[in-house]
């Protein structure tokens, strides 16, 4: 659960309907509750009368765990509460069904008083779910489609391209991204090291979307590269924690014939930044 600097507290909880723990409304009740009781080891005297009367039976009980999430959140202790439910549409129907009429009735309840203040944000595709509130993303599409422009517009400003021709990578570039600025953000850094007469050319090898655009950029990594490159992917997606780059490159340069970090060769390390670009 992460603090701002306000003091609110952020719990959060990502739905996934491949993965049995991460699929239905008591999943994650049960994480939220845990959230919350790591922030604030107090609030775990509400669970425990619970658990002393159900065991284990406590965490498959949606009503049991709703009863304790609404009583932490309706704690003094509690100052201030976000909560964020990613993909909603992927909770199982009938368990997300009861979740959302005791959202819903709580708020109700509670909506009159000044004592609580907790706010749920749930993101969803329209997948016949009743909700608190909807916001129309397609509105919200053709906002980012302006935006991308603008700052299409910018990038290509500073890239000191002429006339006709900038209107050109303009083009191309608002008609890839989409609404997707990292693509837009990722071709521009291409394009920073393209001569000018292949720029055109590029543009026209670059498939639009995401997924597409990722495929090109590995295809584009020198074979004299690539067992590199697996080597810097494998290490940043299996690390438990982010990395620096003295440890990455560490990490990528030593070999099982090394017997002390000396025996790494210097340059390989001071220069390990220009090979992850």
């Amino acid at each position: 659960m992460a603090e701002g600097d306000s003091g609110m507290q952020v719990a959060y909880f990502f739905f996934d309907d491949k993965e049995d723990k991460q699929k239905s409304a008591a999943s994650c009740l049960s994480s939220l509750i845990h959230q919350m009781i790591v922030s604030a080891p107090v609030l775990i005297e509400h669970a425990t009368r619970f658990y002393i009367a159900q065991k284990e039976q406590m965490a498959e009980s949606v009503d049991t765990l709703w009863k304790i999430f609404a009583t932490m959140a309706s704690d003094p202790i509690v100052r201030g509460r976000y909560v964020v439910l990613d993909a909603l549409d992927e909770c199982e129907e009938e368990s997300r069904s009861a979740f959302l009429d005791r959202l819903r009735k709580w708020y109700t309840a509670t909506a009159s008083t000044s004592k609580v203040f907790f706010k749920v944000l749930t993101t969803s595709r329209p997948n016949n779910i009743s909700a608190l509130l909807w916001i129309d993303l397609n509105q919200e599409e053709r906002n980012a489609t302006y935006d991308i422009k603008c700052y299409v517009a910018d990038e290509v400003d500073k890239l000191k391209y002429q006339g006709g021709f900038r209107e050109k990578v303009s083009i191309q570039l608002e008609q890839g991204a989409g609404t997707m600025f990292s693509w837009a953000s990722l071709v521009i850094e291409t394009l920073k090291d393209t001569p000018t007469e292949n720029v055109l050319e590029t543009l026209e090898q670059i498939p639009p979307g995401i997924t597409g655009l990722y495929t090109h950029l590995l295809g584009r990594i020198p074979p004299r590269s690539v067992l590199l490159a697996k080597l810097i992917l494998m290490n940043v997606v299996h690390a438990s924690r982010q990395m620096s780059i003295l440890e990455l490159a560490i990490a990528c340069t030593i070999k099982d014939t090394h017997t002390s970090l000396s025996g790494i060769a210097r340059e390989c390390i001071d220069n390990f930044e220009d090979d992850i670009k």
